[in-house]
């Protein structure tokens, strides 16, 4: 597979929302990456090497676009509303995407996340790694 440095990208998570993101990997050229059968693992952590809080795969919440290069991720509201961050330290965080234009910015308990994709030779690159802040609800429904 293509030997890059990680990229970094910081996301911001809101809680008891439906977390979608969409990475592109590309070449030195600018050129889609083949992501036909590869195989990717996603994971947030309390800190490197800490406790597992998502766990991603291309059977839940990771979508590879083959030939186009994308991953798409997606962590449902029921699992954002859930995450155990109690022990995750406050930081604040600029997404790398921008929602309108605007930059999207969080502060709130922050972890660590990472993305490795398999590729058709088994070779193993870690693609994008970075901070994952989460944002307490602003909207909770009383049961």
């Amino acid at each position: 597979g293509p030997v890059m440095p990680a990229t970094t990208k910081h996301f911001v998570c809101w809680m008891g929302e439906t977390f979608k993101r969409r990475l592109t990997l590309v070449d030195s050229a600018g050129a889609a990456i083949n992501l036909t059968g590869c195989t990717a693992i996603l994971q947030v952590r309390e800190s490197v090497g800490g406790t597992v809080i998502f766990d991603l795969d291309e059977t839940a919440g990771i979508t590879l676009g083959g030939s186009a290069g994308t991953i798409d991720i997606e962590i449902s509201a029921t699992d954002t509303a859930a995450a155990d961050v109690a022990t995750l330290t406050s930081a604040t965080v600029v997404d790398h995407i921008k929602s309108d234009g605007v930059e999207m910015s969080g502060t709130g308990p922050t972890g660590v996340w990472g993305i490795e994709i398999t590729w058709t030779d088994d070779s193993v690159t870690r693609e994008a790694e970075g901070n994952f802040c989460f944002v307490a609800e602003r909207v909770q429904v009383v049961p």
